[in-house]
């Protein structure tokens, strides 16, 4: 199986994947930007359910996002990986005749 292949059977899986390990990355990268503990960067959904969930902190939020999108792409890219190609593989400048 060639990565074409493999890439566009599995896409979704290796998404999933990726988003992970990004959002792992992202959060460390928050912990280690501020020296705190994960609980000062969120608030519980609705506090009067404690098995809500937690979302970030309007003033951690955006910093979040960009750790994610700087981590999302430093996995996928040596991977050459792309969720919106159709057959999952990125395509990269040296590719391409442009």
């Amino acid at each position: 199986m060639n990565l074409n292949e493999y890439y566009r059977n599995h896409k979704d899986a290796i998404n999933a994947s990726i988003m992970e390990i990004a959002c792992d990355l992202a959060v460390g990268r928050l912990l280690n930007a501020h020296d705190a503990p994960f609980e000062t960067f969120v608030d519980a959904d609705d506090h009067d359910d404690p098995d809500s969930g937690t979302r970030y902190k309007e003033g951690f939020q955006k910093e979040y996002d960009k750790y994610y999108d700087e981590e999302y792409a430093r996995v996928a890219k040596p991977m050459r990986f792309d969720y919106c190609a159709n057959d999952g593989v990125a395509v990269l400048s040296e590719d391409t005749n442009a």
